[in-house]
């Protein structure tokens, strides 16, 4: 799997594209659905508490857009 990524949030939204995208290049579709923010927080040694938001949206987005791939 390739990805990439666009956002216009702040610096935490961008860390969290861009290690998702880290998180799921190369691997299987079936593989990135598993993920989960906890996977996203770890692999940034951990965010504050209120940024953590960030790492649900990179997950809803990422699942949304595996459904949409699906159909």
């Amino acid at each position: 799997m390739k990805a990439n990524f666009i956002t216009d949030g702040c610096g935490v939204m961008v860390a969290t594209g861009s290690q998702t995208t880290l998180l799921i290049e190369g691997k299987s579709i079936d593989s990135a659905e598993k993920l989960k923010p906890e996977d996203i927080n770890k692999a940034l040694m951990g965010m504050p508490e209120h940024e953590k938001h960030c790492a649900e949206l990179a997950i809803r987005t990422l699942r949304h857009i595996i459904q949409k791939y699906k159909k």
